[in-house]
């Protein structure tokens, strides 16, 4: 999906996010399922994916813990018609599947278990089956046109902000989080993720003091 124009700055968020989490999705499915079939070429590329997936884990596990614990409960009470229990009980099952994929991960990175890569590809797959009309139905109800219609400047932003601390809080280590995300975005939603971030983070930490820790994963990144 190509970024949206005339949202409002949750929306934007919430449709970024999307994005930069779909595109980990898909690239730890397809590049699995090379590795699965023809093992790593190296130990610098097993060790570039396995901490892409772990990247995607932590991002994914924190977004849908910021929105069950800050996001959701602010906006039951603007936008009660949006089905949370739906919702939420997705987040449950992709969050039994984030633990299974854990697990595959470190026997990937220490063995290179083929047994552990296939179950890794596979919970993949069973995540994106549930995500990708998870996340249509987020989009829907929680568009700008909705939240424009449902609350103020000040409430929106309140939320955002609060958003914004819970994922910082969670999305740890950040030298993976913040990079995974930034770099799984297409330029003008790199720009705008950017414009988000403290400068030292996005002019220092990431590009220069993290770079070595996250430097693996650049294969697997957009350009």
């Amino acid at each position: 999906m190509c970024p949206q124009t005339n949202l409002s700055i949750l929306a934007q968020g919430i449709a970024r996010i999307h994005r930069a989490i779909s595109r980990g999705i898909n690239v730890g499915i397809e590049k699995g399922n090379e590795f699965r079939q023809a093992g790593f070429q190296s130990d610098q590329i097993k060790k570039g994916y396995t901490d892409y997936v772990l990247s995607l884990v932590i991002v994914l596990s924190a977004h849908h813990l910021g929105e069950d614990e800050v996001a959701f409960p602010m906006l039951k009470e603007m936008i009660p018609s949006a089905p949370f229990d739906r919702l939420q009980s997705d987040h449950h099952k992709i969050e039994a599947l984030l633990h299974s994929i854990r697990s595959s991960v470190s026997k990937v990175a220490e063995e290179g278990s083929i047994e552990s890569q296939a179950s890794l590809v596979d919970d993949l797959s069973a995540i994106n089956d549930i995500w990708i009309p998870h996340i249509q139905i987020e989009e829907t109800h929680f568009s700008g046109e909705a939240i424009t219609n449902a609350m103020d400047l000040e409430a929106e932003a309140q939320i955002n902000a609060a958003v914004g601390k819970h994922g910082q809080e969670h999305a740890v280590p950040g030298y993976l989080s913040l990079p995974f995300v930034l770099y799984n975005l297409h330029p003008e939603d790199r720009a705008e993720f950017e414009s988000t971030m403290p400068d030292m983070i996005k002019n220092e930490l990431i590009p220069v003091v993290w770079k070595d820790q996250w430097a693996a994963m650049k294969p697997f990144f957009l350009d």
